[in-house]
């Protein structure tokens, strides 16, 4: 979702005002995509982000297609006379949008993303703006390995690295970037494990 956001945000920015809205908390792990210092919590600021809803043209409804998924921010969006664009990969999207990409079959909304603003100016496509599509696709496709990654969403990886994507980087950033608390985490996760009998099963309650 943050991938999407900070895509959309780099490409627009330029010439137009843009803010991004998370309703909550999320990783640290994240804080290393460009731009992420500009994310306004609603948590933190509810007020400010209020405004910006009620002052806003466009709404994008990225990642998600549930107004409850955004839980205490919903119904300012609801509310809001501004038009709204979703882009998004989830089943049964409500309808909340004037305007809905919605499509299952992709890889992740980042994917989806990418095709929306390459056909509106693919030369605006920049590295920054590749950085934060990549992440996504890297996020939602488990490392390119789950049944959604198609051919199509290699070519797009492999586009979005001829604009200067750094994979290790980001593969570092994603996956072994052990926080103590996500060690302590997997600890007591392992300590609980229960095999069940004559059944090739494990299971740990947390």
């Amino acid at each position: 979702a943050l991938g999407s956001c900070l895509a959309i945000y780099h490409f627009f920015a330029t010439n137009n005002e843009v803010n991004i809205i998370s309703p909550n908390e999320y990783s640290e792990v994240l804080k290393f995509l460009p731009g992420e210092e500009v994310i306004h919590r609603f948590d933190l600021s509810k007020d400010k982000c209020v405004e910006l809803i009620n002052n806003s043209e466009i709404i994008f409804i990225l990642d998600f297609n549930s107004l409850s998924r955004v839980r205490k921010l919903s119904p300012y969006i609801k509310e809001s006379n501004s038009i709204k664009i979703m882009i998004d990969h989830h089943e049964s999207p409500d309808d909340i949008a004037k305007y809905s990409y919605c499509d299952p079959s992709m890889s992740s909304t980042c994917e989806m993303v990418y095709n929306f603003l390459s056909d509106y100016d693919n030369n605006l496509i920049d590295k920054n703006i590749a950085e934060c599509l990549y992440t996504g696709i890297v996020a939602d496709t488990g490392s390119f390995r789950f049944p959604s990654t198609s051919s199509t969403t290699l070519k797009i990886a492999s586009e979005l690295i001829e604009l200067g994507v750094e994979i290790d980087s980001i593969y570092q950033n994603l996956f072994n970037n052990y926080q103590f608390s996500r060690l302590k985490l997997l600890g007591k996760t392992l300590e609980n494990f229960k095999k069940v009998k004559d059944l090739p099963v494990m299971y740990s309650l947390l």
